[in-house]
């Protein structure tokens, strides 16, 4: 999709040939502008000169250019929350937080303490939950994987089940969630 964008805005459709040394400048310098991280430039550009090497495996004309294209990996800042951190978040004055922003708090806590991706712990609810000898756990589908997953229920996500009543905060969407907690912290 990111190349149909880029081509889009040059008004012409990229040919298998035309992947070649200025075609990587110029689709960088679009994928910068446009605000895209430089490993996901670096992926897509992979992608492109792995369909450009099967389609020359496949007998089509390919540029002599195309074998030294680069596509480095780049070092990305490993971004997490502390412990002292999140303490600060979960003691936020409610008074300060409407209920958008204090349930999309507690997600965010939830997150943490399950340790899933956005796609899988959004989608939490309490027919997920299970008690095993006293342990509780919640047990799910992983979006991504389609793995079963069962996590043990960290203490701190049974006070904001307590908190609600026994149940997980409302569902909301991936965007609203990271729009609020950009907020929240």
């Amino acid at each position: 999709h990111l190349l149909e964008r880029y081509q889009k805005t040059k008004s012409t459709q990229i040919k298998i040939a035309d992947v070649n040394d200025k075609f990587k400048v110029d689709f960088e310098n679009y994928c910068l502008k446009n605000n895209y991280a430089l490993n996901t430039i670096s992926k897509d550009l992979r992608t492109i000169k792995t369909v450009c090497n099967h389609a020359r495996h496949n007998g089509i004309s390919t540029s002599h250019q195309l074998d030294k294209i680069k596509t480095p990996q780049h070092k990305t800042e490993k971004i997490y929350l502390t412990f002292e951190e999140l303490t600060k978040i979960e003691n936020i004055d409610k008074r300060r937080l409407n209920d958008n922003y204090d349930n999309a708090k507690d997600w965010l806590i939830i997150s943490c303490y399950t340790g899933q991706r956005v796609s899988d712990f959004l989608r939490f609810t309490n027919d997920m939950i299970r008690i095993e000898d006293g342990q509780s756990f919640i047990e799910f589908t992983q979006k991504k994987t389609d793995k079963i997953m069962t996590v043990p229920v960290h203490p701190k996500v049974i006070e904001i089940l307590n908190k609600r009543n026994g149940m997980f905060p409302y569902a909301i969407s991936d965007q609203k969630y990271n729009d609020y907690i950009k907020t929240v912290c």
